[in-house]
């Protein structure tokens, strides 16, 4: 009986080790950005529970249901940021950049989860549930749900189609540009894309409407992300990231202040509003979050650090893809959509895309990482570095 036991428990350590919830910023992960992600998906899940009977319905809760777009957007600003600290680590380190490894990560990475999810929408069609053609599936899969119709169950593909969408162009202009030419590609399209915004919000030059699934209208929160993970590796700008002035307590709070005042903003604000806020708080969310990776004995760090919300962030993925059929409430299936069934089923579903696909996916993505060392690769042209 005691044998038992002792085995019992000593599989239960294990089960805590393997989920890493002992010390969730350990090993190679930047601390703060599980926690961060954990975050996003909880706005992007109360915006969607927000449609439920059974929602309480009190005045501030329902101004923050109204933010889940927020909540994609320090999705994006984290990515933004990872990806490029990712780039100009690898290029610090080896002297290049190599894309065959990039791309085979991120395959590996976004699409099995992905296609599973549009696979069991097709069987669900099939078994007369809901509406998913095969058309549905292959605009969920291409990653274009952003700019073509679908059924409600692949509307919140439009944030993973816009993605891969800037996965497609920004590693490439970092192999093209030398840091200089990056960091002023950025700052000018963090410029441009609120101004482009306004054009259509404000019905100038013929626009007749602003589609917010759109690439080029949407794009600022992960360039946000990409200014920041810039400078922070930038030789020239790096003591400032990490110097004293963006890595007092008083400038996260400064952030969080912009932030919620940018979120209490109504709905119908002025045209320039709607435009420039999005930036606005995108850039708030970089200054977070070049905070929180640098790591302090704060509150927030030890709030974003702790082991329940670490755990979250890491599932933020399977979240964001299994949330949409159970916490969105459009189908018939009330009684599944009804709290706190709906949030059981996600979890259910989220966890199982977790520890059946993504983390021996992610033992494939190591192999593949230490195998492709030889892979070709495309080093940024660093005599362009004086003119650019």
């Amino acid at each position: 009986m005691m044998e038992t036991l002792l085995q019992g428990t000593r599989k239960l350590r294990q089960f805590f080790e393997d989920m890493n919830l002992r010390n969730p910023a350990r090993g190679t992960r930047l601390p703060g950005l599980d926690g961060l992600r954990a975050v996003s998906i909880v706005l992007v899940v109360i915006c969607h529970l927000a449609q439920s009977p059974q929602f309480p319905k009190i005045g501030w809760l329902g101004q923050l249901a109204m933010e889940g777009q927020f909540g994609v957007q320090i999705f994006f600003v984290i990515s933004g940021f990872l990806i490029t600290w990712l780039f100009i680590d690898e290029e610090q380190k080896r002297g290049r950049i190599s894309l065959t490894k990039f791309f085979m990560r991120r395959a590996v990475r976004i699409f099995p989860p992905a296609l599973a999810y549009l696979l069991v929408l097709r069987f669900l069609a099939a078994a007369g549930v809901l509406q998913c053609g095969w058309r549905d599936v292959a605009y969920g899969a291409l990653f274009i749900r952003n700019v073509l119709p679908g059924p409600v169950a692949t509307n919140h593909f439009w944030a993973l189609a816009i993605e891969q969408q800037f996965y497609l162009m920004w590693p490439l202009l970092v192999v093209l540009l030398a840091m200089r030419g990056r960091i002023a590609l950025i700052v000018a399209a963090i410029i441009f894309v609120p101004l482009w915004r306004y054009a259509h919000v404000a019905n100038l030059m013929g626009f007749h409407e602003v589609s917010i699934w759109r690439f080029d209208v949407m794009c600022d929160s992960l360039l946000a992300g990409c200014l920041l993970g810039l400078l922070r590796q930038n030789p020239g700008t790096s003591a400032l990231m990490r110097g004293p002035y963006l890595q007092s307590r008083w400038a996260v709070v400064l952030a969080i202040l912009v932030g919620v005042a940018a979120i209490a903003q109504p709905f119908h604000a002025s045209s320039l509003s709607r435009a420039a806020l999005p930036a606005v708080k995108a850039l708030g969310v970089a200054v977070v979050i070049n905070f929180a990776v640098h790591g302090h004995d704060s509150w927030m760090d030890r709030f974003l650090n702790l082991a329940p919300m670490a755990w979250m962030g890491r599932l933020s993925y399977s979240l964001y893809i299994w949330q949409q059929i159970f916490c969105c409430d459009y189908y018939p299936w009330h009684h599944y959509n009804a709290i706190p069934l709906n949030l059981i089923l996600t979890l259910a579903c989220a966890s199982a895309s977790y520890y059946i696909l993504e983390q021996p996916l992610a033992r494939v993505r190591g192999r593949l990482e230490r195998g492709t060392h030889t892979a070709t690769a495309v080093a940024p042209i660093r005599q362009r570095a004086a003119s650019l």
